[in-house]
């Protein structure tokens, strides 16, 4: 029989777990608590990680986790103009 092809989530938990396991280990427990949140993060753009072929999925993956983090910056920056104001 073939090889089943990974999913995009299987390959996000595997680098998660397996490939950035030890280095989590190694952070302090809130910083564990960002890097699960980063990893949350690109999940929520499973699509368009799949729509990016010729990319290595690690590299949408930090795409989607950047995206996430721009959107918070943006939200903490409109909520300080407003205060501002």
């Amino acid at each position: 029989m073939g090889r089943t092809t990974q999913t995009i989530s299987m390959f996000l938990d595997h680098v998660e777990h397996a490939v950035f396991g030890r280095f989590t280990q190694a952070c302090t427990p809130s910083e564990q608590r960002l890097i699960r949140k980063l990893f949350s993060n690109s999940r929520q753009h499973i699509a368009a990680i799949n729509m990016t072929g010729h990319l290595l999925p690690f590299e949408s993956a930090l795409m989607a986790m950047m995206l996430e983090q721009q959107r918070s910056l943006e939200a903490i920056r409109a909520a300080l103009e407003s205060l501002e104001a």
